[in-house]
């Protein structure tokens, strides 16, 4: 048992030593200092966020101009928190201003803050959006 202890602090401290990411963010480490200058907070996969456009009325309602990289389109996306029950929200999204489309669900009986920006919980430009909206009132991230 002691054995297995020692494995899994050694294989942990190997991972922060290599560049492995902090749970929950996508910016890496190199030995123990966070490398924040290495990561670009505004591209999502093909998606490019433009900073200036950066909005967060509170923690429920947030968005930014977007750029698909691929096809050259501009688009705004905002994107609204509705709690449906306790410790459940329906992350709902407008583009351009259009109708609200439910693009995931976060279940916090189930999930924890790393599992936000999946598929099923509204994708990972959502969950940057969120987090840039969050960094515009003065907080570190959204979840």
């Amino acid at each position: 048992m002691k054995k297995n202890k020692i494995l899994a602090c050694a294989m942990a401290t190997l991972a922060f030593s290599f560049g492995a990411p902090l749970c929950g963010t996508n910016i890496p480490f190199i030995g123990n200092v966070q490398v924040a200058e290495a990561f670009d907070w505004y591209t999502v996969g093909r998606y490019s966020i433009d900073p200036s456009s950066v909005w967060c009325s509170d923690n429920n309602n947030f968005g930014a101009g977007v750029t698909d990289t691929s096809t050259g389109e501009y688009f705004t996306a905002t994107y609204q928190l509705v709690p449906v029950k306790k410790h459940v929200i329906d992350v709902m999204e407008s583009k351009n201003s259009g109708s609200w489309v439910q693009i995931g669900t976060i279940d916090w009986n189930y999930m924890c803050s790393a599992d936000v920006g999946k598929p099923e919980t509204g994708g990972p430009l959502f969950r940057r959006i969120a987090d840039l909206g969050a960094r515009s009132l003065g907080y570190e991230k959204m979840f």
